[in-house]
C-alpha cells in the first residue's frame, strides 16, 4: 500500500496535532497539571501521546467497518495489525485496555476550524501548493523590483525638479 495513504491524517488526527502545537507555541501563563507536569511541557506531550496510543490500540480491536476505526485512518490501523509489534501486544494484552472507550479522543462534530485545518494540511502537501508558493515568491520579487525601479525613478524626478 502506498505510504501516503497509510500516513494520511484524518480530521481527528489533525485536531490532535493542532491541539498540541497550539499549547506548545502559545504565550500563556504556565499551568501545572498534577501528574503530567507543565501544560505544553515534555511530560504533558508524552501523556497526550500515551492517551492517544491507548485509544488507538483499543480501537484496533474492533472491526474495520466501524466508523471509529476511520477516525484513526483505517489504512494505518489495518497495516499496523499485520506488524510483529502488534501481534506481540495482542498476545500479552492487558484486560484493562477494554475499559478504555473505543474511538478517537478528538472525535466530534465537524466545524469550520476543522475545514481550515484540513485545507491548510492539504495545501501543504500538494504539488499545486508548491506551484502557488513559487508563483507568490516570483510575484513578490517582481513587486520588490518594481518598487525599487519606481523608487529610483521618483528620486531621479525629484532631483531633476530640484535642480530645475
Amino acid at each position: 500500500m502506498e505510504l501516503r495513504k497509510l500516513l494520511h491524517l484524518t480530521t481527528e488526527g489533525l485536531r490532535f496535532a493542532d491541539y498540541i502545537v497550539k499549547h506548545v507555541t502559545e504565550e500563556k501563563q504556565d499551568v501545572f497539571l498534577d501528574g503530567v507536569g507543565w501544560e505544553g511541557g515534555e511530560e504533558w506531550i508524552r501523556t497526550l501521546f500515551r492517551i492517544y496510543l491507548m485509544y488507538l490500540m483499543r480501537t484496533s480491536l474492533i472491526h474495520d467497518n466501524c466508523m471509529k476505526v476511520n477516525h484513526f485512518n483505517v489504512n494505518f490501523v489495518t497495516a499496523s495489525r499485520g506488524t510483529h509489534n502488534y501481534k506481540m501486544w495482542l498476545s500479552g494484552i492487558n484486560p484493562g485496555i477494554l475499559d478504555v472507550a473505543a474511538g478517537h479522543p478528538f472525535a466530534g462534530q465537524l466545524s469550520v476550524s476543522d475545514m481550515k485545518l484540513k485545507f491548510a494540511h492539504t495545501m501543504q502537501n500538494t504539488e499545486s501548493e508548491r506551484k502557488i508558493n513559487q508563483a507568490m515568491i516570483s510575484t513578490w520579487k517582481a513587486v520588490a523590483t518594481t518598487i525599487k525601479a519606481v523608487g529610483g525613478a521618483i528620486s531621479q524626478a525629484k532631483g531633476a525638479f530640484s535642480s530645475w
